[in-house]
């Protein structure tokens, strides 16, 4: 499935409308948060997101538009690659990747930052991780340490240290200690961009 630019602009409005108001939007409202000048082409607008099943809509209604939040890959929130930030989950939306859906084993989280820029991921990519406890040598994962997510490369020394390296020669690497609360929340499986209007993605 493809969204425009434009659509995925009307259903964040939406959303945060919601979020702040209780009950969604009016189509006057859309067309004037997003500065659509003409009223026929907000119904235009969500009629694509209706027939992409990403909202259902109440006509006889001013403001029947429900969203379908449980169809696709849970964004969770935002991992940093650059320094640590606090961990939280706070689904931002969803993401249709069929190979993915209904299998629990996976999430999104969106990257704030440039640490692993060498690997080919940027500040606002998604990254689709697989939950797992266990990581290999020189894996790309997301790790929680001292509270705190960071997405890094995993590396073990001979002698069991454990290094969790930046991509970027900006950012030094995080060196795991014993005193250190270390977890390995999964292994990194894809990346997706959103190039233009369209999404393209890069398995790993």
């Amino acid at each position: 499935m493809e969204i425009s630019k434009r659509q995925l602009e009307c259903l964040s409005f939406i959303k945060d409308y919601i979020a702040e108001y209780g009950y969604p939007p009016t189509v006057q409202e859309i067309c004037d948060g997003l500065k659509i000048k003409s009223k026929n082409a907000g119904f235009k607008l969500l009629k694509a997101l209706q027939d992409k099943g990403l909202i259902k809509r109440n006509p006889m209604i001013s403001r029947g538009i429900d969203l379908i939040s449980k169809k696709g890959l849970p964004i969770v929130g935002k991992i940093t690659a650059g320094l640590p930030i606090t961990a939280e989950e706070n689904i931002e939306g969803y993401l249709s990747l069929d190979e993915f859906v209904g299998d629990d084993r996976y999430f999104g989280l969106r990257v704030v930052g440039d640490s692993m820029m060498g690997r080919g991921i940027f500040d606002g990519d998604l990254v689709i991780i697989k939950k797992q406890p266990d990581i290999f040598n020189n894996q790309i994962g997301a790790f929680m340490i001292n509270g705190e997510f960071t997405l890094k490369t995993f590396k073990v020394s001979e002698n069991g240290e454990i290094c969790l390296k930046p991509e970027n020669d900006s950012y030094l690497p995080i060196y795991v200690g014993d005193g250190d609360m270390f977890e390995v929340i999964g292994v990194l499986r894809m990346v997706v961009r959103l190039f233009g209007d369209h999404y393209e993605a890069r398995k790993y």
